[in-house]
């Protein structure tokens, strides 16, 4: 953490507000990706209940990783939004059985636009196709603009 520090620093110095921004975009940078969490117990995956997540920076969805935390019986994926836009490529399958600790990851594509989110805009990870027993958690990961 110096880097945060330093850049905390630069952040209180002098007057000129432009370079105190750049001093945040640094930060950002310093800190991206940015990994938010969610989690689907058995209830949430059959219902399908979705997680609503607010994003705290603007930026991109650039991933979604799973794992399973108690046995799949029938699979399913978990797709993940913004807004109620779906993610271009942002959809992470678990296979039938899928036994604890198996992790599916799914990776955005570069500047499609579906991946663009602002600051405290609505990130959306929803089941789907669960049929029977399991729980999954997982993050999101968002790149800072």
């Amino acid at each position: 953490m110096p880097g945060v520090l330093v850049l905390t620093a630069k952040l209180r110095q002098g007057s000129d507000p432009y370079p105190r921004l750049e001093a945040v975009q640094e930060l950002l940078d310093a800190v991206s990706p940015v990994r938010l969490p969610f989690s689907f117990n058995q209830t949430d995956l059959l219902a399908p209940t979705a997680q609503n997540i607010i994003s705290p920076i603007k930026g991109r969805v650039i991933g979604l990783v799973t794992i399973v935390q108690v046995t799949i019986t029938t699979g399913g994926t978990i797709i993940a939004k913004v807004g109620t836009t779906t993610v271009a490529g942002l959809t992470a399958t678990i296979a039938n059985s899928a036994t604890v600790g198996t992790i599916n990851a799914a990776t955005a594509p570069t500047n499609d636009g579906t991946e663009q989110v602002a600051r405290n805009q609505r990130i959306q990870v929803t089941p789907a196709s669960f049929a029977s027993a399991g729980a999954v958690t997982g993050y999101v990961e968002l790149e800072a603009l």
